[in-house]
């Protein structure tokens, strides 16, 4: 399934597809609440099983992550967290987009 230019949170715009894993699919987007719509990654996380039992325990592996991100703050080494949500039943992180090799 693409999410290419669909709009996440009323705000991130989805660009491309520019990675995929395990656990979810990595976009680039572009940040429509901010005048020059910076571009972003926004990371869209799939819990592997729907189950409601999984998902609690999903969500709360999600919040986790966010929150340990939210503290790290400012790392030259980690983009940093600009928002986190959950819509329809996926769970998404949007970080600073660094643009070179991954």
């Amino acid at each position: 399934m693409t999410i290419q230019n669909q709009l996440l949170a009323s705000r991130y715009r989805i660009l491309k597809n520019i990675g995929s894993g395990a656990f979810g699919v990595t976009f680039l987007a572009e940040d429509e609440n901010i005048p020059t719509q910076p571009k972003c990654v926004v990371k869209q996380l799939q819990p592997l099983v729907k189950d409601p039992n999984h998902f609690a325990q999903a969500k709360k592996l999600f919040e986790k992550e966010a929150a340990t991100l939210a503290k790290v703050g400012t790392h030259n080494q980690i983009p940093y967290l600009k928002d986190y949500f959950e819509e329809k039943v996926d769970f998404y992180l949007v970080q600073d987009f660094i643009d070179g090799p991954p």
